[in-house]
């Protein structure tokens, strides 16, 4: 009787322990190591795609992988007279944390400061919620107070929805509160900040489907990736923390399901996409830095106590 009881108990104790289909750090280093081995440098230019994503991702200390992107940025930068774009102003966030994530001072690079068009609040907002957030993200490498941080923060703030979440549109985005997320981390003191921070921490829980993946029209899986590099950055370990855990599913058992031959797809049924892999290395980045104790994904080389800071 005592024999079959103990067979009951660890039966029980095995149904109600989750199961990880996926390691996540051995699954972050393997795939990271994987795709960029098989990157061309001449393939590596400025640009949204190719270019800067890849660099923050991937890029090492005194790394002569994104020599040919470096180049081409100086390129661009000299021929448009420091001016890369007149419009979105998410360029100048993008290259400001490539840089960083290089060693490059961005602040001076081929005798521009590109933090100065992230002054400019009316042009960086234009681009609505995605423009302020960036560029809070981006003036955050400085370690500099910048009074229009405070202007990013308030209207970042005033866009919370009722449920808790972010989004470009009349609901709220698993993606969008992600970004949100990250570009609120240096300001957590600011008790409006941490209520802000708690509450879209509840959406993002609340909506994460047992499957460990998220579903605003179709699962996709860059909402796994934004929602893993906001978690790393947060210093929320997304393997762990039972709030992401979900039918013994975590984020990256979600996110798996979503490789392809080269990298990852934007759907499960899709093909190859680029976009959703570079946000998948950004993610798998993001995760091995939280476990190395490195500074997050998006501040690399900036001064953070506590952490490693090195690339």
């Amino acid at each position: 009787m005592k024999k079959l009881l103990l067979i009951v108990i660890l039966l029980m104790v095995v149904v109600s322990c989750p199961c990880y289909a996926v390691d996540a750090q051995a699954y972050a280093e393997k795939r990271l190591d994987e795709y960029r081995d098989s990157l061309d440098p001449e393939s590596l230019k400025y640009g949204w795609l190719g270019g800067e994503w890849l660099a923050v991702a991937l890029s090492y200390e005194n790394d002569e992988l994104f020599d040919r992107y470096l180049a081409d940025l100086k390129k661009a930068l000299v021929s448009t007279k420091g001016v890369l774009d007149e419009r979105k102003y998410t360029t100048y966030s993008r290259v400001i944390l490539a840089l960083n994530a290089l060693g490059e001072d961005a602040s001076d690079f081929s005798g521009y400061d590109l933090y100065e068009y992230l002054s400019d609040y009316d042009k960086v907002t234009a681009q609505g919620l995605t423009g302020a957030v960036f560029a809070l993200i981006a003036l955050d490498n400085e370690n500099t107070e910048d009074t229009v941080k405070g202007r990013y923060i308030d209207l970042i703030l005033s866009r919370q929805k009722e449920d808790g979440g972010f989004g470009l549109q009349e609901f709220s985005e698993p993606d969008v509160t992600a970004m949100v997320l990250i570009s609120l981390y240096k300001h957590q003191d600011d008790k409006k900040v941490s209520e802000c921070i708690d509450r879209a921490l509840v959406w993002l829980s609340e909506n994460e489907n047992s499957n460990g993946c998220f579903q605003i029209g179709e699962e996709t899986s860059e909402y796994n990736s934004q929602v893993i590099i906001a978690l790393s950055t947060l210093g929320i370990d997304p393997e762990t923390d039972t709030r992401f855990i979900k039918n013994g599913k975590t984020l990256f058992d979600g996110l798996s399901g979503f490789e392809s031959e080269l990298g990852y797809k934007h759907v499960k049924d899709g093909k190859y996409d680029q976009m959703a892999t570079e946000q998948a290395m950004c993610a798998l980045s993001a995760y091995k830095r939280l476990k190395d104790k490195k500074t997050p994904l998006y501040f690399q080389n900036v001064y953070i106590e506590g952490f490693v800071c090195v690339m």
